[in-house]
């Protein structure tokens, strides 16, 4: 995934953070988690690893608890 492709999927996940209650917002960073694991068990290229692996901290990080 290029960094453009990456960047508007980040864009992506913030807007429909911004429209989800806190248990919707659970739902959907274990989403990103499973697909964290996922590029994991399928051994994605790194660099989309570690985009995801972004991805999901950022999410924790402005919508977690």
């Amino acid at each position: 995934m290029d960094d453009e492709t990456f960047e508007t999927l980040g864009h992506y996940h913030y807007k429909v953070m911004e429209t989800l209650d806190g248990p919707g917002r659970m739902r959907f960073i274990n989403h990103v988690f499973d697909e964290w694991v996922e590029s994991q068990e399928l051994d994605f290229p790194k660099r989309e690893q570690q985009q995801y692996s972004e991805l999901l901290t950022d999410l924790v990080k402005d919508f977690g608890h």
